[in-house]
């Protein structure tokens, strides 16, 4: 059974092939020859056959019969031989898609060729034996500085890489081992750097743990602890409680100590468990609905006694049992499956207080 990736690999072979009159890297005449060239990979116990692939390439003038041997960056060509038009060659592929193969290449006059490839190998632990059919026919003049395939090639690649720079989604084409885009670390990660000295305003951290902007922030040097650590901190020294109960588990203790139930009463009711349940004991107990709307705690009776209701509601528990404040950016106390009336809150709250 042939994977994706090793049809993948098919392809490069393909590809491949559409260079092999490109000439070496080194040779970078001013002009150069365009080339038709038609090839067509045929791999054993493929269920299917692939179709011909034909392509216009520039190629360098002059650059070589041994350039014309088809190959990437990790293969290197060995005895190659050249008997008049004809030429042979060995070639081996190393790294993660090793292969081994060999090959002819003949000359049709001098503005024809033809040949083939054949390259055994192992792609995912499945072998791969591959046989690349080729031939190419000369239809005119090009520039081989700009237009050879190497040339389109990074034209190609600068254009992706630049496009992605401000994508944390992309950070693997960056920051990876043997990324493409390699060379545009040192610029993708001062954005990314950018991002992390925002991400330690409480304001401005991130909602969700987003699937893409940590691992982008790690892979260059941005860790979420740390950058979770600052904006805690900055959290305490402006007094954002609401910051510090979804994010900073570590702060509530000290923050319960100091917050105000009467400036503070979402905080209070929803985090600080035994401060609130002694406050509600003591403010907010045996006090009727008139007298309970001229106390300084009414919105903290208020919330405690809907907090309670929404816990019983949303999670079945008992309205004495402790919530579990939120440790993970983003989470929140669970929304009540009905919101209660504030009457309804002092009647949970007077059933609730003691009871448990």
């Amino acid at each position: 059974m042939f994977n994706q990736h090793m049809i993948r690999r098919a392809l490069l072979g393909c590809a491949l092939t559409l260079v092999v009159v490109a000439g070496g890297s080194q040779a970078a005449p001013a002009s150069g020859d365009r080339y038709r060239v038609t090839s067509k990979v045929e791999i054993k116990d493929m269920p299917f056959a692939m179709p011909p692939r034909t392509t216009e390439v520039c190629t360098a003038r002059d650059g070589g019969d041994a350039a014309m041997v088809p190959h990437d960056k990790d293969c290197q060509v060995l005895d190659y031989r050249r008997t008049g038009d004809q030429s042979s060659f060995r070639m081996r592929c190393t790294g993660k898609d090793a292969m081994e193969g060999d090959g002819e290449i003949e000359r049709l006059g001098a503005d024809a060729y033809r040949g083939r490839v054949h390259a055994v190998g192992r792609a995912d632990g499945e072998t791969m034996d591959m046989t690349i059919r080729f031939e190419g026919q000369r239809i005119g003049s090009c520039d081989y500085a700009s237009e050879s395939p190497a040339a389109l090639g990074a034209a190609k690649l600068k254009e992706i890489c630049e496009a992605q720079l401000d994508a944390p989604a992309a950070h693997a084409m960056f920051t990876t081992r043997d990324a493409a885009c390699a060379s545009y670390r040192a610029p993708f990660c001062q954005r990314i750097g950018t991002l992390a000295q925002g991400l330690r305003d409480p304001a401005r951290f991130p909602a969700s743990d987003a699937d893409q902007v940590w691992p982008a922030l790690a892979a260059c040097g941005h860790p979420r602890e740390t950058i979770l650590a600052d904006a805690c901190a900055k959290a305490d020294a402006t007094g954002n409680h609401a910051f510090i109960g979804a994010h900073c588990p570590a702060l509530l203790p000290r923050t319960c100590e100091r917050a105000d139930a009467g400036r503070d009463a979402d905080f209070v009711a929803t985090y600080c468990v035994e401060k609130a349940r002694a406050l509600a004991a003591q403010q907010c107990e045996g006090r009727g609905y008139t007298a309970m709307l001229s106390s300084p705690y009414r919105n903290f009776c208020s919330r405690y006694a809907a907090t309670r209701v929404q816990q019983r509601n949303a999670t079945g528990t008992s309205p004495g049992a402790t919530p579990t404040p939120a440790s993970a950016p983003g989470a929140a106390p669970a929304e009540a499956a009905r919101k209660p009336s504030l009457r309804d809150r002092f009647k949970a709250l007077k059933d609730s207080i003691g009871g448990n």
